[in-house]
């Protein structure tokens, strides 16, 4: 089976559980036939015998014993066939010519053809008196024995009537009826059969189409076309694979092309300062500039922004792949807040800001790196000094609530669109026009900030600030 397609499998699989279906139906039909046909066999011979035991009672009652009937093959056939359902036209014919008590047995001549008639529905009969001597009939005693049923005269047992074999025509159309009902159950079990190979087509291009579309648009998917889509509109786990797929090779196609962009991004911030160095060298080359204090600090600014872009790259990709050594301890948030907040107090005075701290008045333990949250919350904050306007308020505050430390770092104007906000944690992302007193970030900081805070169970969210302009909440796991 390995070496066949799917859709075979799926064919001979189906194929094979309705054919055992079918076989098992039609054993389980032939075997209630049969045993329906025994049940009803039994019936008609127990209807029979008790109609030849009520004749025989009968005759007895009018003929006063068995004197008459003693070896009298004739009238024993006759009292047989007035038992039996109509068997024959010529059998039906024979009428008695009295009825009730006191009626004659007919002396008639039973030809050979009448007895082979009787002999063919009714079974082996014999008749014995009260001491078990035959009176009549064809089958002993002791040989012969078979069901034995007493003869009642006024509640006294006069004789005794013995059944062998069955009745030879009934036995005879049951075992024809029954091969007709076996042929026939054969020929429903082929019909179904051949249904179920017309069925099981469909039912297996319905199941295995959907996985060769999304098999298909794999292949073309892990050739670099993430624009492949699957076309499959169905509700159940096929359709809800396909729907994945699709999700999938979305995500895949958005990923690459902020790849790209992000690779051109960082290609032109890196062009930036190389082309500033470049030029400055040239014109020194050229005797244009000289060597003097002022171009060699204009080539030092610009060669220490791209370091500061290669290091935040290295920090990123660390960051990325989880490889970001944090060491894990119970900690005090507040100090650590605190002591950010006096360390950027100079620089906040420098550009005329006010820098605020609102602290708790609780302890904020948390499982958390120092190192790494002291990056997170120097980063912040320059973040806000550097974006907010001259004369602005830059607030931080620290707040501990049941089980979750709520930290905000709000600041005044200029603000950013709601859509801006949210793409503040993208890569490279920095809007210029709103947030203008740009200092050479390399727009990565706050994608860092969003890594070390997911590495310590928390969210990052911006959001407008009371103050009028942009708020990070920050909310960490406070730990007992």
């Amino acid at each position: 089976m390995k070496n066949y397609s799917l859709k075979a499998k799926v064919f001979m699989l189906l194929l094979v559980i309705t054919g055992m279906v079918v076989l098992v139906m039609s054993l389980l039909m032939q075997q209630g036939v049969d045993k329906s046909f025994k049940n009803y066999k039994k019936s008609l011979s127990k209807e029979f015998n008790h109609r030849v035991i009520n004749t025989l009672e009968w005759y007895y009652d009018n003929e006063g014993g068995w004197d008459k009937l003693v070896g009298n093959e004739r009238q024993w056939f006759h009292l047989l066939n007035k038992s039996a359902i109509k068997v024959s036209r010529k059998a039906s014919e024979v009428k008695s010519k009295k009825t009730h008590k006191g009626m004659k047995i007919p002396d008639i001549e039973l030809r050979d053809e009448i007895k082979e008639k009787l002999n063919q529905f009714i079974p082996n009969y014999a008749l014995f008196d009260t001491k078990k001597k035959k009176i009549v009939g064809a089958s002993e005693w002791e040989k012969d024995q078979g069901s034995v049923f007493k003869i009642w005269h006024q509640k006294k047992v006069v004789g005794f009537l013995i059944s062998t074999g069955e009745q030879a025509s009934v036995s005879k159309q049951d075992r024809n009826f029954a091969s007709r009902i076996k042929k026939l159950i054969l020929l429903m079990a082929v019909i179904l059969l051949v249904i179920s190979v017309l069925l099981t087509v469909p039912v297996a291009n319905y199941l295995v189409k959907p996985i060769k579309a999304i098999n298909n648009a794999t292949k073309k998917a892990a050739s670099g076309d993430y624009s492949v889509r699957t076309n499959i509109k169905r509700k159940d786990e096929l359709g809800q694979l396909a729907t994945n797929f699709n999700r999938l090779a979305e995500t895949l196609e958005s990923n690459a092309a902020t790849q790209k962009k992000q690779m051109a991004d960082i290609a032109h911030e890196l062009r930036t300062p190389i082309a500033v160095v470049m030029a400055e060298l040239e014109a020194i080359q050229d005797g244009i500039h000289h060597a003097d204090k002022e171009s060699v600090g204009t080539m030092h600014g610009q060669i220490s922004a791209l370091k500061n872009l290669v290091d935040d790259l290295h920090q990123l990709s660390l960051s990325d792949l989880g490889t970001l050594r944090y060491k894990m301890e119970k900690m005090d948030l507040v100090p650590l807040v605190k002591q950010v907040v006096a360390a950027f107090s100079l620089a906040a005075e420098q550009k005329d800001l006010s820098l605020k701290l609102k602290e708790s008045s609780l302890s904020c333990y948390v499982l958390g790196d120092h190192n790494r949250l002291h990056q997170l919350l120097n980063n912040l904050v320059n973040n806000a000094i550097s974006y907010t306007d001259a004369g602005g308020v830059i607030e931080v505050s620290i707040e501990c609530k049941d089980k979750v430390i709520t930290l905000l770092i709000a600041d005044s104007e200029p603000t950013l669109t709601t859509a801006e906000m949210a793409k503040m944690f993208d890569r490279l992302y920095r809007k210029e026009a709103s947030r203008n007193k740009k200092t050479g970030g390399s727009g990565l900081g706050l994608t860092i900030v969003k890594n070390i805070v997911s590495a310590h169970q928390g969210h990052i969210i911006a959001m407008p600030s009371e103050l009028g302009g942009v708020a990070m909440k920050i909310t960490l796991p406070k730990v007992v």
